[in-house]
C-alpha cells in the first residue's frame, strides 16, 4: 500500500476488481486468462488474503438468476451501450419505396 492509505472495497465480484479504475492489474497477466469466473474468484480472494488484504465475507440472502437454457449463474455487468439513429435510414428508405408508414405490402 503505498502512503500507507487503505482503499477497502466491498463487493460480492471480486474477480472484477482487476478491471476497476484504479484497482487494476496488467491487462495481460496471464495468471487470470481464461479462467473460469468462481475459479478467478477464488484465485483473487486468495492473493488478497496471502497480502493481508483480504477483509472477509458475510452471507447475504439474494435471488440468484439462472440462465434457463444452461443453468448457469447470470452475473449482471455494466457494459458499454449503444444505438443507431434511424430516422434518416428511414427517410431513404421512404423516398426510394415510395411509402409514407403504409402497412402491409403491395
Amino acid at each position: 500500500m503505498r502512503l500507507g492509505l487503505e482503499l477497502p472495497v466491498a463487493t460480492t465480484r471480486p474477480e472484477t476488481m482487476l478491471g476497476d479504475v484504479a484497482v487494476a492489474v496488467h491487462p495481460q497477466d496471464p495468471r487470470y486468462t481464461g479462467v473460469h469466473r468462481f475459479v478467478a474468484r477464488e484465485q483473487v480472494v486468495a492473493a488478497l488474503a496471502q497480502r493481508g488484504l483480504y477483509r472477509g465475507s458475510q452471507d447475504h440472502a439474494m435471488t440468484l438468476p439462472m440462465c434457463s437454457r444452461s443453468g448457469d449463474v447470470i452475473e449482471y455487468l455494466l457494459k458499454s451501450q449503444w444505438f443507431l439513429r434511424c430516422r434518416e435510414m428511414a427517410q431513404r428508405a421512404r423516398e426510394v419505396t415510395g411509402t409514407r408508414g403504409q402497412k402491409g405490402g403491395g
